[in-house]
């Protein structure tokens, strides 16, 4: 059985042969120039994520215009396409998919290893920690800025990555179909932040799911989306959607790199909801391999494990909207024990790109919002407010989505700000851009994305929109904007969630 060892990238040098990402730099100098036909190629890996060959990325250049990609005048294989473009984005396969193509991915950067002397035989992907790691990690590593290796990709930003607390936030959602995605076709918390604000925070190939697998830090980004699911399940968190495994036996189709060579395999994705003894299986059921792996540990995890702990708590009883009282968490195990309210929405359409743009929020059934306040302090029962959300619904990007920064505050009538305003973080539209009338989610359809509010911002939101019928909701650009698309909002609601 092959075990392996994912280490993160913070302190590794591509000058020093001891480190992974030392490795890793020769893999993909080998790997960038082959034939996109070539299953070793740098442009076989990208196109299994996600391709549109039209792209300016898909014919980037390095050293004296050498092509990352070549062989794109002819195509792939017609065999070869249904098992490409299929990357899951906006789905509860999102999570399952992607561990299933790192390990692939990483299997074929073993066996382009394996033909360099001095390589490690148990080299396993490094993962870039921008998270738990310390606010000076969450920018673009050092290894992947230097232009003379092959790590440089052109057209990144250089944003400002810090997203801790919507990750924690992500993280600290307990039922799988919050935290992975449900099986309505909408993504978990987990893909929204950290997952898609980086793909947009980095920018250039990565702020496209047809272009993001040319980048390779793309890579690095997903290990730590796969170590931040495998923290979570050590948590105590379980694939489960309304008290049942969402994937009994749906199978996959995929190509498995193993021995050298692709291999058509058909996997069943509840083996991925461990990291611990995943079977590889051909068609026929025969095992190609068996792997297992973790994560070393990173500075910093034992304070994040924390910190998601405490926002496990639970975020305000409703019954401290009115008497200050406090309740336990309760336990959620279906999306049917969650009580959904919606307090209030924008009563128009909003279309953004690179200037900050604000709407109404007009509360909505107020009576019921009031209503629920009051039977819970009579009867001083469990029911308590589990969350807040504002919801982001029918979103499609005419080009590609930056990332915006939310932000709810009060106004007088002339629309002024008046005092109280609250930071709830950052959203991105990564997956939403259109191509023939289909966005490139799981199932082509707009996108619908939600920003949580912080615990402690809830109880004052909820009191001041009842108080004044309404709150003005801004969206301003999170980081450079050159090059964005023109994003259209179709609805903008805040959720009220309790639990009875």
């Amino acid at each position: 059985m092959s075990s392996r060892l994912r280490t993160n990238l913070v302190g590794q040098s591509t000058t020093n042969p001891a480190d992974p990402i030392y490795w890793y730099e020769k893999a993909v100098s080998r790997m960038r120039g082959r034939d996109i036909s070539d299953p070793k190629s740098w442009g076989w890996w990208a196109a299994v994520h996600q391709y549109y060959f039209e792209s300016p990325f898909w014919h980037a250049t390095y050293d004296d215009d050498k092509p990352w990609v070549t062989g794109l005048e002819n195509g792939i294989r017609p065999g070869d396409l249904e098992f490409l473009g299929k990357c899951p984005h906006g789905s509860f396969y999102f999570l399952a998919w992607h561990r299933q193509y790192l390990l692939a991915f990483e299997n074929v950067i073993r066996s382009v290893l394996s033909e360099l002397p001095g390589a490690p035989d148990n080299w396993a992907l490094p993962y870039w920690d921008y998270t738990t790691s310390g606010t000076e990690n969450m920018v673009i590593p050092e290894s992947f800025l230097d232009q003379s290796t092959a790590l440089y990709f052109p057209g990144r930003h250089h944003n400002n990555l810090d997203f801790y607390a919507g990750t924690v936030e992500s993280v600290s959602d307990e039922p799988f179909f919050e935290f992975g995605g449900s099986q309505s076709g909408s993504g978990g918390s987990l893909e929204g932040t950290p997952h898609n604000v980086i793909h947009n925070g980095v920018g250039g190939a990565m702020g496209d799911t047809r272009t993001a697998g040319l980048d390779p830090i793309f890579y690095l980004h997903h290990a730590n989306i796969d170590r931040l699911w495998a923290i979570w399940t050590e948590l105590g968190g379980e694939v489960l959607i309304d008290d049942r495994v969402p994937y009994p036996g749906i199978e996959y189709a995929f190509k498995w790199f193993h021995s050298g060579g692709l291999k058509d395999v058909s996997l069943l994705l509840e083996d991925f909801s461990s990291t611990r003894d995943i079977v590889i299986r051909a068609p026929d059921s025969s095992v190609i391999e068996t792997i297992s792996y973790e994560y070393a540990p990173a500075s910093g995890l034992s304070r994040f494990i924390q910190d998601v702990q405490d926002n496990r708590a639970p975020e305000a009883s409703v019954a401290a909207l009115t008497s200050g009282k406090d309740v336990k968490p309760m336990a959620v195990r279906k999306s049917s024990d969650i009580n959904t309210l919606i307090v209030g929405n924008v009563n128009r359409p909003m279309t953004i790109s690179d200037q900050p743009k604000a709407e109404t929020l007009q509360v909505l059934e107020e009576k019921s919002f009031r209503n629920t306040l009051s039977l819970c302090q009579a009867s001083n029962t469990a029911t308590q407010i589990r969350g807040a959300k504002v919801k982001l619904e029918g979103v499609v990007t005419d080009g590609i989505p930056i990332n915006y920064r939310v932000t709810l505050y009060e106004h007088d009538a002339g629309g002024q700000k008046t005092g109280n305003q609250w930071e709830l973080g950052v959203v991105s539209f990564f997956g939403s851009t259109l191509l023939n009338g289909k966005t490139q989610l799981f199932d082509g359809a707009p996108m619908s994305t939600t920003v949580r509010v912080p615990k402690q911002h809830i109880v004052d939101i909820c009191q001041h929109l009842l108080a004044n019928g309404h709150l003005t909701v801004q969206l301003e650009p999170d980081g450079e904007t050159t090059g964005c698309g023109v994003v259209t909002i179709q609805k903008i609601s805040l959720e009220f969630h309790s639990v009875a």
